[in-house]
């Protein structure tokens, strides 16, 4: 079902590029429709699946926070070093607001598990440390950016985030993962969340297709990005480059269309005679 060409559209710079597999914002609609219940709906009305993991996220998603707190630290006590009751433990203290806890049980999760949800947890946990550093004053997202791009990039460019390199391609990777699941419990308005949006629309402009950007711009503002100015500026800018490109496009084939015609009536009347 996935194996056709799903994402395709036009470049900043007005190229065609088609890729094999589904746009970011497919996913991102998915997510904003979604409820955390209605994610975990099986998992909570199994009356037969009681597990210490099960448990846990359903007082999570009660709101019961500190009960999963209490619950998943008796659980390590019994069972530790497992990777699942440090990550909810993470989550339960994040949506807590204690960031330093949450810190602290994301990395442990990482620890014990550094491949997980895709080798993107890395950007979780630097959304943790940013959600701690704006709590404390020592952060403002008013003029600045969680991630930080270069004027020119590409998939391969290496990015310095929290003193680790990763490249283009693997951000977009990991902002596209952590805010699927992130708008699933995070609803507008948050300014994370939307300045997160903001930088993937600049890479998709840039490495993939500006149709997507627009999309993420739109999401970014959703969320309340903090310049809704510069959100209508960068949409009116891929707009543009997008209708550019469509029109270069079609006078390519008005051209080639004419050239046939022409080339055909030359042929044909050389056979007559």
């Amino acid at each position: 079902m996935y194996g056709c060409i799903w994402l395709k559209g036009v470049t900043l710079d007005g190229e065609y590029k088609e890729f094999s597999s589904m746009p970011p914002s497919y996913w991102i609609k998915l997510s904003l429709k979604s409820k955390p219940k209605d994610i975990f709906s099986r998992l909570l009305l199994d009356d037969d699946n009681k597990s210490t993991e099960h448990i846990a996220v359903s007082k999570i998603l009660e709101k019961k926070y500190q009960d999963a707190i209490k619950f998943l630290l008796k659980t390590e006590e019994k069972e530790p070093y497992v990777y699942s009751t440090a990550s909810n433990l993470a989550v339960a203290y994040e949506l807590s607001g204690d960031f330093k806890s949450a810190i602290y049980w994301m990395k442990e999760a990482l620890k014990r598990n550094p491949n997980s949800h895709y080798n993107t947890e890395w950007l979780h946990l630097y959304i943790l440390k940013s959600e701690l550093k704006i709590k404390k004053g020592e952060l403002s997202l008013k003029n600045n950016l969680l991630i930080t791009l270069p004027k020119k990039y590409n998939d391969n460019t290496l990015i310095d985030i929290d003193g680790q390199k990763h490249s283009i391609k693997d951000i977009r990777k990991a902002l596209i993962y952590q805010l699927k699941e992130r708008t699933i419990f995070v609803k507008p308005k948050d300014e994370i969340v939307a300045n997160l949006f903001y930088t993937l629309a600049e890479i998709e402009a840039n490495t993939r297709v500006v149709n997507e950007a627009i999309e993420m711009l739109k999401f970014s503002k959703l969320y309340g990005f903090n310049n809704s100015k510069l959100i209508d500026d960068k949409i009116s800018e891929y707009q543009k480059s997008y209708i550019y490109a469509v029109l270069r496009y079609l006078l390519y084939a008005i051209v080639f269309i004419f050239i046939y015609s022409y080339l055909r009536r030359y042929i044909i009347k050389i056979f007559k005679k």
